[in-house]
């Protein structure tokens, strides 16, 4: 009986260490954020490819890996080059998750959409139309209101950016009308992203431009010493420092982001489901090298859900701490040489998104009575 326990709590332990590294960051920055995250890492591969014959014992050996880990194993173990490398491919492969997330986000409920549309045809049932219209009119009250704030606290510019969206917005419902296959839910919940794209625009120009006083905990803490003793540290701040480490939480704690760790999270597991399907399933000379029951349990594995938490976590974090100390990626090189000419309450990555989420509407709309027209868009529900 005690072994199971055991074995769940070793599960569970990692994922509850990941969702303390936003409070560790709040107190101490970004640098211990990334060198926590890494050693993460090396803590999942440790324990997912440890000695077979220690199987039996092996819920014990986690656990004690993971306390030692905890109590004795100093930050600055790890070193600052790949710190620094570890950064970069955050910042480098941002762009790319934001434009994904979006597009991943409407496949998915266009998918569930055709889904309701084989069950209306197949069932009589008012319970799917009754669906359909709860689902359609939560979005546009959630449209609503993110309008509504957008125009209360935006900028001229992210109000004029609200108009031209929101004419885009009955574009794509007049399209949606004028088809034989529009389905009311896709264009709702299209119409949601492109404001929910706007309304986090609003938000990161308010941090960016607004940036928090950071803690001198930040600047004080000690990288030679292990979480354990952070943690201690952190319980002794002053009064005044835990104050301003409060507000960098606050920030993570807001409902709105939270439910965008949950969009990243499931585009980055689709992303890497695809890959698999698209360049290991499909090879044949990786197949004959490799067990392909193997790798297809490897990418389903406990280990793949780690690694992506953590990344997830890790970049999320990072990325909103640099826009509360007001610095975004036109702050960096060779951005800094367009910044004062680049509008301060427009963020570029963010008119893409709502580019592409409305392209991306459309193509599927133009694609509609073919499902099969991109492996990479396929049902994999």
């Amino acid at each position: 009986m005690c072994f199971p326990l055991l074995g769940c709590l070793v599960d569970v332990l990692p994922y509850i260490c990941v969702v303390t590294v936003p409070v560790y960051g709040s107190f101490c920055g970004i640098d211990l954020i990334l060198r926590v995250s890494i050693l993460f890492y090396a803590y999942a591969l440790i324990t997912q490819y440890g000695p077979n014959f220690l199987s039996y014992i092996l819920p014990y050996l986690n656990l004690s890996l993971l306390v030692l880990t905890l109590i004795y194993l100093p930050i600055n173990l790890v070193p600052y080059p790949l710190v620094w490398l570890y950064d970069k491919i955050l910042w480098v492969t941002e762009p790319a998750l934001m434009i994904a997330e979006i597009v991943l986000a409407l496949n998915f409920v266009m998918h569930c959409s055709q889904r309701v549309i084989e069950k209306m045809e197949e069932d009589d049932s008012n319970l799917w139309k009754i669906l359909t219209i709860g689902f359609s009119s939560l979005c546009y009250a959630l449209t609503a209101s993110a309008s509504w704030d957008i125009y209360l606290e935006g900028t001229k510019g992210q109000m004029l950016l609200l108009f031209v969206v929101l004419i885009l917005c009955l574009t794509m419902h007049n399209m949606m009308w004028m088809s034989q296959e529009g389905f009311l839910c896709d264009v709702a919940f299209s119409t949601l992203c492109s404001i929910s794209v706007l309304y986090a625009m609003k938000e990161e120009t308010s941090l960016i431009n607004h940036p928090l006083r950071t803690p001198d905990t930040w600047l004080q803490y000690d990288s030679r010493k292990s979480l354990y003793s952070i943690g201690f540290y952190i319980l002794n701040s002053t009064m005044d420092n835990a104050g301003l480490a409060l507000e960098f939480l606050m920030k993570f704690l807001r409902p709105f982001f939270l439910v965008t760790l949950g969009v990243r999270l499931y585009s980055i597991l689709y992303i890497i489901e695809k890959v698999y399907d698209k360049f290991v399933h499909d090879d044949e000379d990786i197949l004959e090298e490799f067990d392909e029951e193997k790798l297809s349990q490897l990418y389903r594995s406990p280990l793949t859900i780690k690694l992506s938490v953590i990344f997830m976590f890790t970049q999320m974090t990072v990325n909103l701490f640099y826009e509360t100390r007001g610095i975004s990626t036109v702050s960096a090189w060779p951005f800094t040489y367009i910044s004062d000419y680049y509008p301060k309450d427009i963020v570029f990555s963010r008119v893409i998104q709502i580019i592409v989420v409305n392209i991306f509407y459309i193509w599927r709309l133009y694609y509609s009575d073919d499902w099969t027209w991109s492996e990479w868009f396929s049902s994999s529900l």
